[in-house]
């Protein structure tokens, strides 16, 4: 028979397990939303200390006037369980949390920042204030004797930490990369159910209904949420012929003619050999050389034949704004770029922009792509978005099939969506087309742009630039049944593809 004391201390490295899965998993879901992976991380870590902290406080001070401490060990672990299959895997109700709070924070930075944090603590504190009970509830469920209270108090502090050590590592390496956030979720809950389960007092009775609760919650947790989405195995090609978004190879030899630091990196512009180049750290955006961006907009603006007003997500080397500038259809542009620093950088790409940003029909509004999508009141005729790739932080929701819905909602009843997707192999460009096919009705893939095409009205393939060996791609990707969509719960794009 195997003791209680050590199916306790197994129970509490399953525990801590759970809870560093939970916080791994909770720094990923906030990331989408937080545009910078820095308040994501800090807001996490920050409730959840906070949550430990009182939590093991409250049970501090009322642990003499609990009976029965293995119906509560146990209690709050169903707790912790039901939350995390119920609240912390519906994460899409963040954004509507924030766009009700950013009415009221304004462009206020301050309070954008503790709306954030605020945001956070609704998702994540209940989970950790239990979690932080737990510890010295079991500490008195182990220790009896006063001599033994150091190695007790020390083998349960190991055991838990343990359990952390290896949840934070699984759910980082391999649950996310492989399953993505629910189904990571799902797992750290059972783990919360077997640490109850071990600890339950083995009567028929209480375990078959401890079983029937946690079979109960399974089922219903299926039932309301999909984690398994279409899961076939995709072979990868990582040879991408595109160079923008990736480390510039002979970046250390091109000599600076701008140089600064940004809240979302260093920028560089440099001269190599007449080129222009734009760098974030390191990682090359646009130069003044660039095809794809002088291409993109006519994928969008080429059926239009009345005037237009354009969202340009995305200012880099404003080569981009200057093709859209182009069309004499177009009478007002609102260009959205997150980067404060950015426009000091597009200036020396003037000659190559035509001067954009001094266009008398150009709004320029430093503000993060995803945020703005949600919390404008704008419609739009055509929305291009020309950002990085979608590994980085505030381009990563980009690509998701819960923003281009966003995206739609912003789009007049003719509206187009045209994004430029980075890499080029069948595989992504399958992914990423049949994401925005979700969404939209008709969609489109450019080669020559690397574009792609959401519209809710059907396009002249020839007149956006489709070649018949773009054609053959789309007819083959709309005969193909394997297929991940990039989601919010399994970013696809980031995981299988974009990992150097």
């Amino acid at each position: 028979m195997v003791k209680f004391k050590t199916l306790l201390l197994l129970a509490m490295m399953f525990s801590g397990a759970a809870a560093l899965m939970y916080e791994v998993i909770a720094s990923e879901a906030l990331f989408y939303f937080f545009t910078n992976n820095t308040y994501s991380v800090a807001t996490v870590l920050t409730v959840f200390l906070l949550g430990l902290a009182v939590g093991g406080f409250t049970m501090g001070k009322i642990i003499r006037k609990v009976k029965n401490r293995r119906l509560v060990f146990v209690s709050l672990q169903v707790l912790i369980a039901i939350y995390a299959l119920f609240f912390l895997s519906n994460f899409e109700i963040i954004p509507k949390i924030l766009g009700f709070i950013y009415t009221f924070a304004g462009n206020n930075e301050i309070l954008l920042v503790l709306s954030k944090f605020a945001v956070g603590n609704l998702y994540l504190f209940f989970p950790t204030f239990l979690l932080g009970a737990i510890f010295p509830l079991a500490s008195s469920l182990l220790i009896k004797d006063v001599k033994k209270v150091g190695s007790g108090i020390g083998s349960l502090y190991s055991l838990n930490n343990f359990g952390a050590i290896a949840g934070s590592w699984i759910a980082g390496f391999i649950l996310l990369p492989l399953f993505g956030l629910k189904l990571s979720i799902f797992i750290g809950a059972v783990l919360n159910l077997i640490s109850g389960f071990l600890v339950l007092k083995k009567n028929r009775k209480s375990v078959f209904l401890f079983i029937v609760i946690s079979l109960l919650l399974i089922s219903l947790f299926f039932l309301v949420n999909n984690p398994f989405q279409n899961s076939d195995e995709i072979i990868v090609n990582t040879n991408s012929k595109v160079s923008k978004g990736v480390i510039y190879l002979g970046y250390e030899s091109l000599p600076y003619i701008f140089l600064k630091n940004s809240p979302y990196g260093e920028i560089a512009v440099t001269d190599d050999n007449n080129t222009l180049r734009l760098f974030i750290d390191r990682r090359q955006q646009c130069n003044s050389a660039s095809v794809s961006e002088r291409k993109i907009s006519d994928t969008a603006l080429k059926n239009f034949d009345r005037d237009v007003k354009v969202l340009n997500i995305g200012l880099g080397c404003g080569i981009t704004l200057s093709s859209i500038l182009k069309y004499d259809i177009v009478k007002e542009v609102d260009v959205v770029e997150i980067n404060p620093v950015m426009p000091q950088a597009t200036s020396y790409f003037s000659r190559d922009n035509n001067n954009a940003l001094k266009d008398d029909r150009v709004n320029l509004i430093i503000d993060d792509g995803a945020h703005y999508l949600e919390t404008t009141n704008k419609n739009y005729d055509v929305v291009i978005i020309d950002v990085e790739n979608p590994a980085v932080a505030h381009s990563s929701p980009l690509y998701t099939v819960e923003w281009f819905e966003i995206i739609n909602n912003s789009l007049n009843e003719d509206g187009v969506l045209a994004l430029w997707g980075f890499m080029v192999n069948y595989e992504y460009i399958k992914t990423l087309y049949k994401s925005i096919d979700e969404v939209f009705p008709y969609t489109y893939y450019i080669s020559e742009s690397v574009a792609y095409v959401g519209s809710k009205q059907e396009l002249d393939e020839e007149n956006i630039g489709m070649t018949e060996e773009d054609i053959k791609i789309v007819e083959m990707i709309n005969n193909d049944n394997s297929y991940i969509l990039n989601t919010m719960n399994y970013p696809v794009l980031k995981y299988k593809y974009l990992r150097k």
